[in-house]
């Protein structure tokens, strides 16, 4: 073949392929042209729901930020108002767990082989219920309520209101249900044993009006109230020494003349109560505080007439007061006496005397308490506290073997008391009773341990 010819054919050939190839390049950039404008689109939308997404969040951190600050907020008022109503509100209270075991009788039968004698046992003694509301610094209420014996008796120890802060003389008054001036307010009696004076006339609560003041050293109480009327009340803690049924044996046997709430007066005989006491810082010898006071009102019918043991009325029986006319209508009543206390770093000792007029009967009582706590400051002991205390009581009145309520009646009581915790307190006491009857005493002696938690 000739060279001319070859050269053609040559250029032929590459015309028929490298046409169509240039053709097919242009059609595949065209083609990844509108791809990459697809792609460039997708990430505009991607970056703009990249941008929502930020925006999302953003407003979602900052609706939990508010929602944190209104969580803060709302727990720091709750706080507020918490402890706010703590200051205006105090709920607390006691339970009393014990083992109690009573002397049996040596008078009457012996209970060896009776149900339900009044040997050592375990029970319940009460759970007390405490509130206190303080609107402000001037007012005051307080509330308490006793579940005693646990199934058999619930009651209002006290309900009252008191205005307090009154100037000048610090006064004070309180309206409702209140303990009498005389007691718990001034002697800490500490054991769950009850001395005789508190069993016979400051035990029970009293309705209506009490009013005190203050101008040192001096301070004064006045009250007028309902009153109480007269019921025998034993002088223990066994709560098996029953007044009737299976332990009749032992009936009424530990039983003194109390002034006793459940026959509150609400005739018109009403009580008033006057007070006077001294109070001296004597310094590093320690303090002195002296009350004396009276109660002052008249017998109802209903004590001239009703206070029975068997068939003998006290107030009503000319065989006890022969002096007396039979139908007897003299109905005063009376109770005076003085307080004494004296403290001294640990040390605290209260006396007592009452003497009391019921129509023609008359009865005194005396008391005498010393008491020591000592600290330990171990880790389930943190202190002791010795005590010792001593009742006399007399009824001037003929004694009667078989008529408890005439007897005259000396008390005995020592007592350990473990102060476990602040709140927590093992009490160990023994009571040794001696009666005058006019014949035999009766054994009668109580020890008892108690498990004393308060809240």
């Amino acid at each position: 073949m000739k060279k001319k010819e070859k050269v053609l054919v040559v250029f032929l050939f590459l015309i028929a392929f490298l046409i169509p190839t240039q053709a097919q390049s242009q059609d595949v950039s065209l083609e990844r042209e509108e791809i990459r404008r697809e792609i460039d689109g997708l990430k505009a939308q991607i970056n703009a729901l990249e941008e929502r997404l930020k925006a999302s969040e953003t407003k979602q951190k900052s609706t939990e930020e508010r929602l944190k600050v209104t969580e803060t907020r709302e727990r720091e008022t709750l706080a507020e108002m918490m402890t706010a109503l703590g200051d205006k509100i105090e709920i607390g209270g006691e339970l009393e767990f014990e083992y109690v075991d009573t002397q049996d009788d040596n008078i009457t039968p012996q209970l060896t082989s009776t149900p339900g004698n009044p040997r050592g046992h375990f029970q319940m003694d009460k759970i007390r219920l405490k509130v206190k509301v303080t609107p402000d610094e001037n007012k005051e209420f307080k509330f308490k309520l006793d579940f005693q014996d646990i199934e058999e008796k619930v009651s209002v120890d006290e309900a009252y209101f008191t205005f307090k802060n009154i100037a000048p003389f610090d006064q004070k008054i309180s309206l409702g249900l209140k303990d009498r001036f005389i007691g718990g307010d001034f002697i800490e009696y500490y054991t769950e044993g009850s001395p005789l004076a508190r069993t016979l006339f400051w035990k029970d609560p009293d309705l209506g009006i009490q009013y005190s003041g203050k101008k040192s050293p001096f301070y004064w109480h006045l009250s007028l109230t309902n009153g109480l009327q007269l019921k025998p009340k034993d002088i223990g803690e066994d709560s098996t020494i029953a007044t009737s049924g299976a332990n009749s044996n032992t009936a009424g046997r530990d039983d003194i003349l109390q002034d006793d709430d459940e026959n509150e007066d609400f005739g018109d005989n009403k009580q008033v109560g006057v007070g006077l006491g001294y109070e001296a810082n004597l310094g590093e010898k320690g303090i002195l505080n002296v009350l004396g006071f009276g109660y002052f009102s008249r017998l109802t019918s209903a004590d001239l007439l009703s206070t029975t043991s068997g068939s003998t009325n006290y107030l009503n029986d000319s065989n006890d007061f022969p002096t007396r006319p039979a139908d007897n209508t003299y109905n005063i009543q009376r109770r005076y006496g003085v307080n004494l206390a004296y403290t001294k770093d640990a040390w605290e000792t209260y006396a007592q005397y009452i003497r009391a007029q019921d129509s023609y009967l008359r009865r005194h009582v005396l008391m005498l308490q010393t008491s020591y706590k000592f600290d330990v400051g171990w880790r389930y002991l943190k202190a002791i506290q010795p005590l010792f205390r001593w009742d006399y009581y007399m009824v001037r009145i003929p004694k009667t073997p078989t008529t408890p309520l005439t007897w005259d009646r000396r008390r005995y009581t020592g007592a350990l008391l473990n102060h476990i915790k602040e709140n927590l307190t093992l009490k160990l006491e023994y009571a040794h009773n001696r009666e005058d009857t006019g014949g035999n005493s009766p054994l009668n002696d109580e020890f008892l341990a108690q498990l004393e938690y308060k809240f």
